[in-house]
């Protein structure tokens, strides 16, 4: 997870790249909240991520069927209480498949999961215009340090330039992390950094420190000293493996963009089967199907455990190969560089059955 292009990898539409795994992990030390399903109504507070570059609370309420959020940390002067784009709201439209689908964007999905995680799009006012973005959140984010330790598996989608939500220069990557119980960390491009035996190709390393809140900084200090606008949430998953969502603001090592992080572990086939509700930054929604024999609805397949434990190799589908992460909480992030005119292409998910 560094500003290294030539370290990265592509990924295949509608691949498997973050899904939940049965069992394993861990490197959180805080309980596993009980999580209850989206059908049954419900209030909630996520503390999220969008990948325009901002940092929001989303409040979701399923029985009223509406909406708000408030950005509290910006890259456009929206974290401002009097700014235009600092708040918004809405209705509610509940869909038969589980998910719901946000007055400002009816074509798009939002999946929640009450004491657990939130996935879908929300529409930012950013220069006077509609940004339509996907964010991820948690409703009960970490704050303790000790509970980040561990071995992680990263995807991030990293770009050179940003405006307005708007990227530029994007590439994506696969790596492993190691966050030690102090808050120091060391990410390894391209290979498992937990192996006895490994080579890290443009590694970096640097601190997490706390900013309150559940929110932390994830700011590098080699190979040189990065922004300090980089945002990090985490969540323990019911299996015990953690989630975390890093929010990069970084024009000196990381770039624009967004990563997610998850405890590193083996997977099994029946952890990843599932209907997965996604969401994009074109605006655009929909659900896909991982099956039991590691087959998906759009035609590819998924080897588990390749490279590493805890990676997805996916092939097929008709442009080149993929890679995913597995994740506690059936959460996913894809991102393809290979779709015509959308050359930015970056999707979240998450499990809906």
């Amino acid at each position: 997870m560094i500003k290294n292009w030539k370290n990265s990898f592509g990924m295949i539409v509608l691949g498997l790249v973050l899904a939940s795994c049965g069992g394993g992990g861990g490197g959180g030390t805080a309980s596993a909240p009980v999580v209850t399903s989206a059908a049954v109504g419900f209030q909630q507070t996520y503390t999220s991520s969008a990948s325009a570059g901002e940092l929001l609370t989303y409040s979701i309420d399923t029985s009223a069927l509406t909406y708000s959020y408030t950005i509290t940390k910006s890259s456009y002067g929206c974290d401002v209480s009097t700014a235009s784009c600092h708040t918004g709201s809405g209705t509610l439209i509940k869909n038969s498949d589980g998910t719901y689908s946000p007055s400002s964007s009816p074509s798009s999905k939002i999946f929640a999961l009450q004491n657990g995680m939130i996935a879908g799009v929300v529409v930012l006012n950013l220069n006077g215009s509609s940004v339509t973005v996907p964010i991820l959140g948690v409703s009960n984010p970490l704050t303790s340090v000790s509970a980040l330790a561990g071995y992680y598996n990263s995807i991030s989608l990293q770009c050179s330039n940003k405006s307005y939500g708007l990227f530029s220069g994007c590439q994506t990557a696969v790596s492993t992390v190691q966050v030690n119980a102090n808050g120091t960390y060391t990410s390894c491009p391209s290979a498992d950094i937990s192996a006895p035996v490994h080579t890290c190709v443009g590694s970096s390393s640097g601190i997490i420190s706390s900013l309150g809140g559940g929110i932390w900084q994830f700011q590098a200090t080699s190979p040189t000293t990065g922004s300090t606008n980089n945002y990090l949430l985490a969540f323990t998953a019911p299996n015990g493996q953690n989630v975390a969502i890093i929010d990069m603001n970084d024009n000196l090592v990381y770039g624009y963009g967004q990563a997610v992080m998850s405890s590193e572990a083996a997977t099994t086939s029946a952890g990843m089967a599932g209907k997965y509700a996604w969401s994009n930054d074109y605006g655009q929604s929909g659900i896909a199907t991982i099956n039991a024999d590691g087959t998906t609805s759009s035609g590819e397949s998924i080897t588990q455990n390749t490279p590493w434990n805890g990676i997805g190799t996916v092939t097929g589908g008709g442009i080149g190969t993929g890679y995913g992460i597995i994740a506690g909480n059936g959460v996913y992030v894809y991102r393809n560089a290979n779709i015509p005119g959308k050359s930015a292409y970056f999707e979240v998910g998450l499990k809906i059955q």
